[in-house]
């Protein structure tokens, strides 16, 4: 006598299979799905179509379902952190690739609020505790010329993973099993704070972008650096472009704080930093921020302040570490600076703090959402036709 659909024949047993499997992929999605739905949140705003510009309202209720790509391997969301910790983990991971761009270079289903939000720094550290439980590393060394250039990697639906050799500076590819796995995503050190901001529903690459439109000249060095444009996706990745519209749009202090007043306890900051803000810093080559070097070199995002203000933990990509340094913490590291071998005891040896920003505005584009044609046809509006104009382009690759 049988006993249900075990003992069926091939074809029952396939059937049993493929209820299986359709239970499996049901319980995964239902990680990353609220307890219940909130009546009051429009079904509009529950949909990938709500991708797009609104004021911010109630905020923690909106919910976007899961990327349709997920797959058994999926590293599940953290079960201690709060919903909306785990709101952007589902946005985040996993990438895709329909809506992969320039502007998204991952495809993360992220949201994008006009209007102020009001718990924005909230929003940015459980984007930036999101992709520190990623396990996002450093793409490349130091220095080098091709840092970042794996970055559509991580969204491309392709299964190869690509890691950097500091030592030898050389990467290596390794196939895997399933595509776009977290092991491909890699960063330089400004991605984070980009990242988080949109992550958080900022959409900081659309506000530097229009912020271009306003000033290209600002970006350009009126000319000398003409490839410095958003049709570029290392325009978004230069540290010293973040800089300038933090300077231009959002709040900046331009703080030139040495090691030494970093760790004299009656030294206050020319402005208190808080969490969630956007810290700026030199790096090995330019030890008080006053060097020669004087641009912004490294970045990273506030997690804590003592009770000066001043900075105690951030978060930020480097070479040798998980994404969250305290500022004082010993890294006992050699670097070559100038032809000399230096050594550096601790983190705030290292990385001098330059200044620090937060978005204190929100973005509100009187014209809609900028867009690449819009930046296209104005380069192409502006574009020099001069011999001099060549010469000074060609001269500064």
């Amino acid at each position: 006598m049988t006993k249900g659909i075990s003992a069926f024949s091939t074809p029952g047993r396939r059937f049993q299979q493929i209820v299986r499997g359709i239970l499996a992929v049901v319980a995964l999605c239902a990680v990353c799905q609220p307890a219940a739905a909130d009546p009051t949140e429009p079904s509009s705003l529950r949909t990938t179509a709500s991708v797009t510009a609104r004021a911010d309202v109630a905020t923690t209720s909106l919910w976007l379902p899961p990327a349709y790509n997920v797959h058994p391997r999926r590293k599940k969301p953290n079960p201690d952190w709060d919903l909306l910790t785990r709101q952007l983990y589902c946005y985040s991971y996993p990438s895709s690739p329909p809506l992969q761009s320039m502007l998204n270079p991952w495809g993360e289903q992220a949201p994008i609020y006009t209007g102020p939000i009001s718990d924005l720094p909230r929003r940015i550290l459980a984007a930036a505790e999101v992709y520190r439980y990623q396990g996002v590393h450093f793409d490349g060394y130091l220095g080098s010329e091709d840092d970042g250039q794996h970055l559509f990697l991580a969204a491309d639906g392709r299964n190869i993973a690509v890691w950097g050799d500091n030592e030898r500076k050389t990467y290596r590819t390794v196939i895997q099993s399933l595509p776009d796995t977290l092991d491909e995503r890699c960063w330089i050190c400004v991605d984070l704070p980009i990242f988080a901001l949109n992550l958080a529903g900022f959409p900081i690459r659309q506000a530097m972008m229009a912020h271009f439109m306003e000033s290209p000249s600002l970006y350009t060095d009126n000319g000398a650096f003409p490839q410095n444009v958003p049709l570029d996706p290392l325009f978004f990745r230069r540290v010293e472009n973040l800089r300038k519209y933090l300077r231009a749009k959002q709040m900046f202090s331009e703080d030139r704080i040495t090691t030494g007043q970093f760790f004299d306890p009656n030294y206050r900051p020319p402005t208190p930093f808080r969490p969630g803000d956007i810290v700026l810093m030199g790096h090995y080559k330019d030890f008080d921020g006053k060097g020669p070097f004087d641009v912004a070199k490294h970045s990273g995002i506030v997690e804590s302040v003592d009770g000066r203000g001043m900075p105690v933990r951030l978060y930020n990509m480097r070479t040798s570490n998980s994404l969250l340094d305290r500022y004082d913490a010993v890294i006992a590291q050699w670097r070559v600076n100038r032809g000399h071998r230096v050594y550096f005891h601790r983190f705030s040896d290292r990385y001098p703090i330059i200044g620090h920003g937060r978005i204190i505005h929100p973005f509100e584009p009187k014209a809609g959402m900028p867009t690449v044609e819009q930046v296209r046809a104005l380069l192409d509006k502006d574009k020099p036709t001069t011999r001099t104009g060549t010469i000074r382009t060609v001269s500064t690759e």
